[in-house]
């Protein structure tokens, strides 16, 4: 019984988590299309990639829990943990990126007041 409303409630994590990707993914997606900016229509663009990938992983788990005997249980857990690691690892990334880009705007700003007093 235990068992059972542990899974009931990571389901309904993994369906909430889910739809916060989506949503944050599709966010992105709007803000990148708004503008103009090379780099940000390349984040675009990897956004569209990760989407197109995150796609085929959970319709690939989604098949294999509709296919899933018990003999298969531990490859789908082990494929589903790798999956896991490797949008960690993509995860860490962005953010490395998203730290350059906010020191960058930073001293963007800052070459942008000295012109400006400059003249």
């Amino acid at each position: 019984m235990a068992k059972a409303k542990d899974k009931a409630a990571l389901e309904q994590r993994v369906d909430a988590a889910q739809a916060a990707a989506k949503q944050t993914s599709d966010d992105l997606k709007t803000s990148a299309k708004d503008s103009k900016d090379e780099t940000t229509q390349w984040w675009g663009q990897v956004q569209d990639n990760w989407k197109s990938h995150i796609a085929k992983v959970r319709k690939d788990a989604d098949e294999a829990k509709t296919n899933l005997k018990a003999d298969r249980a531990e490859v789908r857990a082990e494929r589903a943990e790798a999956n896991a690691a490797a949008a960690v690892e993509f995860a860490y990334a962005a953010l490395e990126e998203a730290e350059y880009q906010v020191l960058n705007a930073a001293m963007a700003r800052i070459d942008a007041e000295e012109a400006d007093a400059a003249t």
